[in-house]
């Protein structure tokens, strides 16, 4: 037989939100007492393990940044004619990408051929 869980959203929210600052806590706690018993071991393990975990931070906010500018290359239309770049919503498939020169070259802007295809 399922039961039924009948707090609301706010309490299931507030009730995960208070067992992970418990979870912390109790971690934060944990650590202070390993450092405060052995001190010397905890100096080092902190020279060890900070310079990989800082080139591991940089390493993701690098890739973040790559991926980011990546989306941004796909999206980006650039109407000479006008001299205005469009981001589109999503990136335009090879044959969009054909439609659209093509939509171009018989004289229309990509502004507006873009707009008709609703992905400004």
């Amino acid at each position: 037989m399922e039961t039924v869980d009948s707090r609301t959203f706010k309490q299931k929210i507030h009730d995960f939100v208070t067992r992970g600052k418990e979870k912390v806590e109790e971690s934060y706690d944990n650590v202070k007492r390993v450092v405060e018993e052995n001190p010397d071991k905890a100096f080092f393990v902190a020279c060890i393990s900070i310079p990989g975990i800082l080139k591991m931070i940089n390493s993701i906010i690098r890739k973040k940044m790559q991926d980011k500018e990546a989306r941004y290359d796909e999206c980006n239309v650039y109407d000479p004619r006008t001299g205005t770049h469009y981001y589109t919503k999503r990136p335009l498939s090879n044959r969009q990408k054909l439609n659209l020169e093509a939509e171009y070259k018989a004289g229309r802007s990509k502004g507006d051929v873009l707009k008709e295809w609703h992905m400004l």
